[in-house]
């Protein structure tokens, strides 16, 4: 077996896309598994989707993506093994672009893009915030963000390093900063992508906000607050950097609790001024802005609840 493919899944009906995808690549069938790892899931549905496909099944009763991360790594087979979630769909070169690039031995680790072909103003304001880091990370190639979405990597980086499974969130991160401190690479290759589907709605985008805030904080707190994860936005003064700064006065919850009146009160003001420019285009300055804004907000939100 070349390559083992695992996808965690809880509670998500999107799941069926994804392993259509995945059993619909240009790549030889008895080269690769894919292992679904169910983490708990209620719907009585997902493991029906599941068994319509020829995959291996695993349940794990843990919650958290990561430790069904871990508990796929424990039952994979492959040389390599690449990670995505039930909510992408995989192009049938996805596969073929693995083994071609393992083939060429540059780094043991490869890591691509995710983009969106979604009409929702929510998924295209969420997509664009990826973008930002993708655009940045096309002129590095050798990086330090590693991405479950659309990442592969030798078996052997997992023998002695498995994914923290505290992590709610950012846990992919926490991961590629570990093994990179250590001397790995990270290859991030253009070519490599997957379509991602975001929620819709601004609720959704709230939650999956406060909960990569808490996977930050959690960040900050085993590296300290000076951390750079590639691709990310530097805020800069004079070579100044005044991000690092900023998250170093996040960590203080009093602080975080200070400003989070003026917080609320600036997206309820910004929400005020869309409202009243309703025929704007989704894609204007002033949407654009505000989506970032609530964005930000959102992630301020998930250090205090952490």
């Amino acid at each position: 077996m070349i390559i083992s493919v695992i996808v965690p899944v809880r509670n998500d009906r999107r799941i069926e896309e994804c392993l259509n995808s995945l059993i619909h690549q240009d790549f030889p069938r008895d080269q690769y598994e894919i292992l679904v790892v169910d983490n708990g899931s209620t719907d009585p549905e997902i493991p029906q989707i599941i068994q319509k496909f020829p995959v291996r099944y695993i349940s794990e009763p843990r919650i958290g993506s990561y430790a069904a991360r871990n508990s796929g790594i424990d039952q994979a087979s492959g040389r390599i093994l690449a990670f995505t979630d039930s909510d992408c769909i995989l192009p049938a070169t996805w596969l073929p672009t693995i083994k071609e690039h393992f083939e060429k031995k540059c780094c043991r680790i490869c890591v691509g893009r995710s983009y969106s072909s979604q009409d929702s103003i929510v998924s295209k304001w969420i997509q664009s915030i990826d973008d930002v880091r993708s655009t940045k990370l096309l002129d590095q190639q050798i990086v330090n963000y590693f991405d479950t979405r659309n990442v592969a990597a030798f078996r052997e980086i997992f023998l002695k390093d498995r994914f923290d499974s505290t992590f709610v969130s950012a846990g992919d991160l926490e991961f590629g900063l570990r093994i990179t401190n250590q001397g790995e690479r990270i290859h991030f290759l253009q070519q490599l992508e997957v379509e991602h589907r975001h929620s819709a709605s601004l609720f959704a985008a709230l939650k999956r906000g406060i909960r990569r805030g808490k996977g930050i904080a959690r960040l900050q707190e085993k590296y300290g607050s000076f951390l750079f994860i590639d691709g990310e936005r530097e805020w800069k003064f004079r070579n100044i950097n005044l991000k690092s700064h900023l998250l170093r006065l996040t960590q203080n919850r009093f602080f975080c609790w200070l400003l989070l009146p003026a917080v609320v009160l600036a997206n309820a003001s910004l929400f005020v001024v869309l409202i009243v420019m309703k025929y704007a285009a989704p894609n204007s300055a002033i949407t654009r802005s505000w989506f970032n804004y609530f964005d930000r907000s959102s992630l301020l939100l998930g250090r205090l609840l952490r």
